[in-house]
């Protein structure tokens, strides 16, 4: 088959397009097929992908070619009528998945595995005295820490010396201002997001965190037993794009993780060896004196990336995707 990706915004500092059109791109051309990314002229290819950055120019490519195939990646929930002009979409998580099912009735997962640090060692985690806590990811998810994240590591950092590494730009950071509100108050070191050296920088972390979830709640003030209804119940939110991409990094690079508790984390840290998943304060406390020891934090490193490799194997996900076109 022939596939070409149409994006008006080629930038590998943007995960989507990192891992959905530039690596998905390469791939697809190992595995024997034709691919390019935005071709001067898309007349002779199967499949138009379309990015994150061109869905405005749907309806002009529908229009020239009401015979091929055309894929959104990883288009938004709306009631816009743009999703009429594609056959289906890519996502990277069933969460994902199932709130575009209303959509688009074919939707593809191709969950966010980064080529980026695939040539990278893992990790080989030894004795220390300070113990480097990591985050990357969207500015947005430090607002999740307040959900339990947060007292947890304050709690931490009075028995026991910590740092807490964030992956962005401080300045990013410093426009989202309220997020201040919900970081905890330890030493934290900023550190700009830098694809020649995010790899080595989140090869200094012991620990790598994964806020996920922006409320919670397990103390509910009705309850009705006969429904099933308990005063005990969780009560999760999370948003509807969610996806473990975040862990994949850490996985990929011998970082043991810890997670807010949503489903997609589920498929790898249902099993305790490869991690934390957690949702209260105290789960998020337990998570990190457990991984105080550096040969607890080898042993869960270890296991995770076995069974990640085993899961997450780039070139599994791709074949499925072409088998279902």
């Amino acid at each position: 088959m022939k596939f070409c990706f149409i994006s008006q915004c080629p930038k590998m500092s943007k995960g989507s397009y990192r891992i959905w059109v530039n690596d998905l791109n390469f791939y697809l051309n190992q595995l024997g097929h034709i691919s390019c990314i935005n071709p001067k002229n898309v007349d002779d290819y199967d499949i138009l992908i379309i990015g994150k950055s061109a869905f405005r120019q749907v309806q002009i490519y529908r229009s020239k070619y009401p015979q091929k195939k055309i894929l959104a990646i990883n288009p938004p929930c709306s009631k816009e009528n743009s999703h009429q002009y594609y056959n289906g979409c890519i996502v990277g998580s069933p969460e994902e998945k199932d709130s575009l099912l209303k959509f688009y009735k074919k939707i593809l997962i191709i969950p966010l595995i980064e080529k980026l640090y695939k040539n990278e060692k893992p990790k080989k985690h030894i004795e220390k005295n300070e113990i480097v806590i990591g985050y990357h990811g969207h500015p947005s998810h430090l607002n999740h820490m307040k959900t339990g994240c947060k007292s947890a590591l304050e709690k931490i950092a009075k028995e026991r010396s910590i740092k807490l590494k964030i992956f962005i730009d401080e300045q990013t950071v410093m426009r989202w201002g309220w997020i201040r509100k919900s970081m905890p108050n330890i030493h934290i070191e900023f550190i700009p997001w830098n694809i020649k050296t995010i790899a080595k920088e989140i090869l200094l972390v012991d620990i790598g965190i994964v806020p996920n979830i922006s409320q919670f709640n397990n103390c509910i003030a009705k309850e009705n037993t006969t429904l099933g209804e308990f005063g005990t119940d969780y009560i999760i939110r999370f948003k509807n794009k969610t996806n473990a991409g975040r862990c994949f990094v850490f996985w990929e690079l011998g970082i043991p993780v810890i997670a807010d508790m949503t489903p997609q984390v589920m498929h790898m840290l249902g099993d305790p060896n490869n991690g934390y998943p957690v949702c209260s304060k105290e789960g998020w406390y337990y998570a990190f004196k457990e991984l105080l020891s550096f040969k607890r934090r080898q042993f869960i490193s270890e296991n995770a990336l076995k069974e990640y490799k085993i899961k997450y194997n780039p070139i599994f996900w791709i074949k499925q995707f072409i088998d279902t076109i």
